[in-house]
């Protein structure tokens, strides 16, 4: 018995450990993408004064502005990914594990696979449509300042031009992230359900 029972002990150790990480892990990555959009707001800000504080040359700041937002939407679907990563592995393999080495004992459902966690979801139309807010209509609007105020000659035209792909690469990026939000919460949707099948069948089964 006291063999089992350090056993057990070591794997809710484990099983605390793993699911704190990675929660963590979560959490941090949350932070910075959100952050990374304040960041960028406060640079396109400083750029903006800086193209219209100076001369001819000093207007080219404000073709900065796009391809800075292509990096940020780059980063910010990184952090996306990873995130849908992490949730995925506890929902899973987290999930099976933990029913592995616990059996059938009785187990509170975590929040990763709670019927709460897809409401989180269901406002990703919003987040997608504010986030294109926040890069994609700066990224516009200082285009077309740049354009209006330096014309389209000489080495605005180029500057133009990869300001309109760097804006196009955003759009795909952001988008891209949008459709990983979605296939996530089918997902949780289909756990949920799961959850409630396994419930009907063994009540003891998280």
């Amino acid at each position: 018995m006291g063999g089992s029972n350090a056993n057990n002990d070591v794997s809710s150790t484990f099983i605390i450990a793993y699911y704190n990480a990675a929660r963590a892990d979560m959490m941090q990555r949350l932070i910075l993408r959100e952050s990374m959009l304040t960041v960028f707001l406060v640079a396109v800000a400083a750029l903006t004064s800086v193209a219209f504080s100076g001369g001819t040359s000093q207007r080219y700041a404000f073709f900065a502005i796009p391809i800075l937002g292509f990096g940020v939407a780059a980063s910010y679907v990184h952090h996306v990914a990873a995130v849908r990563a992490l949730w995925t592995y506890l929902t899973t393999e987290y999930q099976q594990d933990v029913e592995t080495l616990l059996g059938r004992l009785p187990l509170p459902r975590h929040f990763d696979i709670s019927a709460s966690h897809p409401e989180m979801a269901s406002s990703r139309m919003i987040r997608l449509a504010g986030t294109l807010a926040l890069i994609v209509v700066p990224q516009i609007l200082a285009t077309a300042a740049g354009a209006v105020t330096l014309g389209l000659n000489g080495p605005a035209v180029w500057a133009f031009t990869i300001s309109i792909v760097a804006i196009a690469g955003t759009m795909v990026f952001l988008i891209y992230g949008y459709l990983s939000r979605s296939k996530r919460r089918q997902i949780a949707e289909q756990l949920r359900l799961l959850g409630r099948t396994r419930t009907t069948h063994n009540s003891a089964i998280p």
